[in-house]
């Protein structure tokens, strides 16, 4: 009732471009939902699906036990674990399936502004080998995984990445990174919400 009154009173005096300008905002603000936590605004309601964008990421200590959250990760774990994240570029992957192949591509992190459930969206989510070897940075050929293997990607850039994983029934999965070369610790978490866009 309050917004129609305001739009008439508004409308009625021709402004309608400051009219427009203060529609636009309240539907921009108006996308946080402090109801539903599970929700993110995203830019574009396809930003997730992107193979190179992150929209959040779980974090991982050195023995794979969980830390946190931060956003609302657009990955799809599979049953694998991959630790620690954030990382120095030294990993671990744990599985009880066979992995035969894992890549680490590069990625951007997005926040976003269209209202939806990404994290569960995301496990609808399938990208094809071809796709995640377009972009690789890295890739690791698993001749004879055992349940675990280290991987040391020590030699990449500082940022945002994707570690793709393909097991032997040639399904794919994904966790979504953070790779910093040249830290000792990350203490917090603030270097996210710094990092992004």
């Amino acid at each position: 009732m309050l917004v129609d009154r305001f739009f008439f009173i508004f409308a009625t005096k021709k402004n309608i471009k400051l009219t427009f300008l203060i529609l636009c905002s309240l539907a921009i603000f108006s996308c946080n939902d402090d109801e539903d936590p599970v929700k993110v605004c995203v830019s574009d309601e396809s930003d997730y699906v992107e193979i190179n964008v992150i929209t959040g990421m779980d974090f991982f200590d050195a023995n794979g036990s969980a830390l946190g959250r931060w956003g609302f990760p657009n990955h799809k774990l599979g049953n694998a674990l991959v630790y620690p994240i954030p990382s120095t570029g030294v990993l671990s992957v744990s599985s009880q399936e066979k992995i035969e192949k894992i890549w680490l591509t590069p990625a951007v992190c997005l926040k976003d502004s269209v209202t939806a459930d990404i994290t569960m969206l995301s496990q609808d989510l399938n990208y094809s080998a071809s796709q995640v070897e377009t972009i690789q940075v890295k890739e690791v050929i698993i001749a004879d995984f055992n349940n675990n293997v280290n991987l040391d990607f020590g030699d990449v850039g500082t940022g945002m990445y994707r570690l793709f994983y393909q097991l032997d029934s040639g399904n794919i999965f994904w966790y979504n990174l953070y790779i910093d070369p040249s830290a000792t610790s990350f203490p917090d978490f603030d270097f996210m919400e710094n990092g992004c866009d």
